[in-house]
């Protein structure tokens, strides 16, 4: 993969940083990748490849490129981080990347020349998304960290084209993200922080519905901060699991360090904490409930459906903490145990937050829905003991070694 022709242009208030991509070992057309920044000057440096070689470096690994060309400079810590990230990968996906197990051959960076150090401003930011995990990591900064610490979050980080405008069906979504953008407002002025919007498409880079949660996500947000590092030196992603629930995922404590460079550092934040207990730390915050947005399923005008399986469970969470109803963008209602087996499909993602969530449940007293959830993850363990599908897999990866994969794969 070569990528070249990096271009900074302003477009009224936006800075549209762009690169070119071209695929040398899939049989890929040439992709024009960009990312298009609601923010000031300041937060750019002059020439800066980063965000496009951290967007690169897992479509590579998916699609079996040698290399990753730079026609610019790289710094040496994040080329040095990215063969430590691409290990991981490899290590834990190596199935996934039609590999024998034992195979960590990495991508090779090749940069036409190493990026000197430049003295960044001391600035930190967060991405933001409006829901639990994201206002968890902003309120627990505002609470423990000094307004005038260099540590204290003054960003907040808003991408288009992660969980909006991604899904051919449901259009550009871009009226969206715009009403998201402004019920936020209030947040901002309470806060007194900075939002800054962000435009990409490099998600086009990458097209396995598998890869996004699995691999990618991680990499993908400290691809939008890098953009931003003439004006940030650090940057938090907040975790979705707590500690003992951690498995191998994109974003990960182990992971996010790796995506960092010697000017812009990338920090996981959040893991001690399980997901109720960061429900409970945000639902004493009466504007993290009048914003709270935890939907992929919304449609304009609405924070949150009510209705589909993730809006369920926060309904639940933010029930068992006893604020469900001051919780004034979650429509719908209380759960019943009805609307519960119904709606509560469980996936692999979600299957680590049952436990918690059935205990919380049982400790206000409503065993009805904790056997409720019970039962939707009993259910989703029979259809995993079911699938034909995903048992070959399994017997493929653990007895063959993944000899099907390699034989039949195709990117």
């Amino acid at each position: 993969m070569i990528i070249s022709g990096f271009s900074h242009e302003q477009e009224g208030k936006y800075q549209v940083l762009s690169a070119s991509f071209s695929w040398e070992d899939s049989d890929r057309p040439t992709q024009e990748i960009y990312f298009r920044y609601g923010a000031d000057s300041s937060y750019f440096i002059f020439e800066n490849y980063h965000p496009f070689l951290l967007a690169a470096v897992i479509p590579a690994l998916r699609y079996g490129e040698r290399r990753i060309q730079i026609e610019g400079a790289v710094c040496p810590w994040l080329m040095d981080n990215l063969n430590s990230f691409m290990t991981y990968m490899t290590n834990w996906f190596w199935y996934k990347y039609a590999r024998k197990k034992d195979d960590h051959r990495l991508v090779t960076i090749e940069a036409a020349s190493l990026k000197t150090a430049y003295q960044a401003p001391a600035r930190t930011a967060s991405f933001f998304s409006g829901g639990v995990d994201s206002f968890y990591t902003l309120r627990r900064n505002q609470l423990q960290v000094p307004r005038e610490h260099a540590g204290s979050i003054q960003d907040l980080i808003f991408v288009h084209g992660f969980d909006m405008g991604v899904y051919p069906a449901r259009g550009t979504e871009e009226d969206l993200f715009k009403f998201v953008l402004n019920d936020l407002q209030d947040v901002l002025q309470e806060t007194g922080l900075n939002l800054i919007p962000v435009y990409t498409n490099l998600r086009t880079l990458a097209h396995h519905l598998d890869s996004w949660l699995d691999e990618y996500m991680g990499s993908a947000m400290a691809a939008v901060a890098h953009g931003l590092s003439g004006g940030l030196s650090d940057v938090f992603i907040s975790s979705s699991y707590e500690i003992p629930k951690l498995h191998p995922f994109a974003s990960h404590p182990m992971i996010e360090p790796r995506l960092s460079s010697y000017n812009l550092r990338v920090h996981h934040d959040g893991e001690r904490l399980s997901r109720v207990e960061r429900v409970k730390m945000i639902a004493d915050w009466p504007i993290a409930l009048a914003s709270l947005r935890v939907c992929f399923e919304g449609k304009d005008g609405e924070m949150n459906c009510g209705s589909c399986p993730k809006c369920i469970r926060t309904k639940l969470e933010l029930l068992s903490v006893g604020k469900l109803q001051d919780a004034r963008t979650m429509p719908g209602g209380e759960p019943t145990p009805q609307t519960v087996r119904a709606g509560l499909d469980l996936e692999p993602q979600t299957i680590p937050f049952v436990s918690t969530l059935k205990d919380a449940l049982n400790a206000i007293g409503r065993g009805d829905l904790a056997r409720a959830v019970a039962y939707k993850e009993w259910e989703y363990y029979l259809s995993q003991a079911t699938n034909m599908k995903g048992l070959a897999t399994l017997f493929d990866k653990n007895v063959l070694k993944g000899a099907l994969k390699r034989k039949f794969s195709v990117v």
